[in-house]
């Protein structure tokens, strides 16, 4: 097989923060966040619009000879199997002893004073990117989780600005009801916000020869509305390649949270070896690391 081309191509990702504030909140980490990080694949197709919702959950306002771009759903989805993660503030000490019931792993009681020997979790991986699927149609989905709980909780990340300015000395009360709801229903988690990194604008089609190269991106967070699944991170993606308004002016852009960005660094290996992204010389090399293989369909 030595004449054969390389099928895969490697991409480490590390998820150095993930985070809310603005202007008028500027808070510590009210609870602990839950993140799933994955490789998916939308592929476009230009479509005719209608005045029906398609299959694929989005309507379309334009006349009947225009088009526009949608997701084919045969043809998008996860890629890889997704990098699970908790985030736990760093500025509040007593943050992952108050929220110890929700946080990984689960089978650690309080009274457990060995503390050393808790498993530890990682924010990186590495997922490999099969070489038949086109750059341009791959993304790395960030997908932000918090403990079930009153739709009232979900204002100081998802509010406007004018509403959150009430509660910028309400700190303890919003980490209180956090904590009641992590000790009530502490392995129950609902997504409430997502971001997405374009592999093509992230890491470009470069190959590298020799040497992975690095770079670092930082994405905005978006609100995930319930109920829905997928289809508004494929409705996102699909307008990020090929933004467009209808034509009574109305923007379909997702809805932006508040001031929520998450920082990513990407190691782009090509179609190097593994043994590469555990090499100890490299000062970016991880001690914990996870290797994500690809989803089966």
């Amino acid at each position: 097989v030595a004449d054969r081309p390389p099928s895969w191509r490697y991409l480490q990702i590390d998820t150095q923060s993930v985070g809310f504030a603005t202007e008028q909140l500027q808070h510590p980490q009210i609870e602990p966040l839950f993140c799933t990080m994955a490789i998916y694949h939308v592929e476009p197709v230009l479509m005719a619009n209608s005045n029906t919702d398609y299959d694929g959950g989005s309507s379309s306002r334009g006349g009947k000879n225009s088009t526009s771009w949608r997701f084919s759903i045969p043809k998008s989805g996860r890629v890889t199997e997704a990098l699970r993660f908790d985030v736990a503030g760093n500025e509040e000490i007593e943050l992952d002893n108050s929220f110890q019931k929700s946080l990984w792993p689960y089978h650690v009681m309080e009274e457990d004073s060995n503390q050393k020997d808790r498993l530890q979790g990682t924010r990186v991986g590495i997922f490999p990117l099969p070489s038949n699927l086109d750059i341009a149609n791959l993304h790395a989905v960030l997908i932000v989780h918090k403990v079930v709980s009153d739709d009232t909780d979900l204002e100081p990340y998802v509010a406007t600005p004018a509403a959150t300015t009430k509660q910028k000395n309400q700190l303890e009360r919003l980490q209180s009801r956090a904590q009641k709801a992590a000790n009530k229903l502490g392995l129950f988690l609902s997504p409430f916000a997502f971001g997405v990194a374009p592999l093509l604008k992230a890491i470009g089609e470069e190959v590298p020869t020799s040497v992975p190269t690095s770079r670092a991106v930082q994405i905005p967070l978006f609100k995930l509305d319930p109920g829905k699944g997928e289809i508004p991170i494929f409705e996102h993606i699909i307008n990020l390649r090929y933004p467009r308004s209808s034509s009574d002016g109305v923007n379909e852009s997702t809805t932006a949270t508040c001031g929520g960005k998450a920082m990513l660094v990407m190691r782009n290996f090509g179609y190097l070896s593994l043994p590469c992204a555990i090499d100890i010389r490299s000062s970016l090399a991880h001690v914990w690391l996870i290797f994500h293989a690809n989803v089966k369909s």
